[in-house]
């Protein structure tokens, strides 16, 4: 839990955000199911939101982990 958190940063990345027309997101190095997951899954919420959205990922996923990459189906682009 973090404690003395300040609320007013969350809200002023929202804001951030908001008057973005694009976002970057960047997975940890060496991206892991979550990882991959959940920057996808903000990405297509971000897409839905209007953003442009680039996703940068440090190597290529393994094998296994590649239908986390849903780049054209949402139209996220995908940088490794």
């Amino acid at each position: 839990m973090i404690e003395n958190f300040d609320v007013k940063y969350w809200k002023d990345c929202i804001t951030h955000i908001d008057n973005a027309s694009s976002v970057s997101l960047f997975p940890h190095i060496h991206a892991d199911g979550d990882a991959l997951g959940s920057v996808f899954a903000l990405a297509v919420a971000l897409r839905r939101l209007g953003k442009e959205v680039i996703v940068f990922l440090c190597d290529k996923p393994e094998r296994a982990l590649e239908f986390w990459v849903p780049a054209e189906k949402f139209n996220v682009k995908v940088v490794v």
